[in-house]
């Protein structure tokens, strides 16, 4: 029998204290009953569910991370082109009369169609080749049609 000098509670050969309420146990116990406390730190946090949560937390953020990092997600860079190309086609040039106006329209429907080749995902990539299909039946005549100032800016 042994005396423990903080508590001065007598501990026998075959007890311990715990841990957490400093109560006598078996030597041998993983669990108090007396606090329902498991006698290890790595124990009682995976019990208690904090490290679940934690856990769950940093898979959560990382999931947000990788879907809008444009350098991993040519998804939303592929939306965001087409999205600039359609918006660019409903303003139209005729009002501007710029040369730069029409090349702009032609470089933003060749930047959307590229990056809407590098998405993986086949109904993203459907939809979003859908939509620039509609832009360019509506749209393209508007920009075939290119107006004399534009072949000859000296008239």
């Amino acid at each position: 029998m042994t005396l423990d000098n903080t508590n001065k509670t007598k501990v026998t050969l075959n007890e311990k204290l715990c841990n957490w309420c400093k109560s006598t146990m078996h030597s041998d116990a993983k669990y108090c009953c007396k606090c329902n406390r498991w006698q290890s730190l790595f124990r009682q946090s995976l019990s208690s569910g904090i490290a679940l949560s934690f856990l769950l937390a940093i898979v959560g953020l990382l999931t947000v991370y990788i879907q809008y990092n444009p350098l991993k997600a040519p998804t939303l860079i592929a939306m965001q082109s087409v999205i600039a190309f359609e918006e660019h086609a409903k303003y139209g040039c005729e009002k501007t009369q710029t040369n730069e106006c029409f090349d702009d329209y032609w470089d933003l429907q060749l930047t959307a169609l590229d990056d809407v080749n590098n998405v993986a995902n086949f109904a993203v990539h459907k939809e979003l080749k859908i939509r620039i299909n509609n832009v360019m039946d509506k749209y393209d005549e508007d920009y075939m049609n290119i107006p004399k100032w534009y072949i000859f800016p000296d008239l």
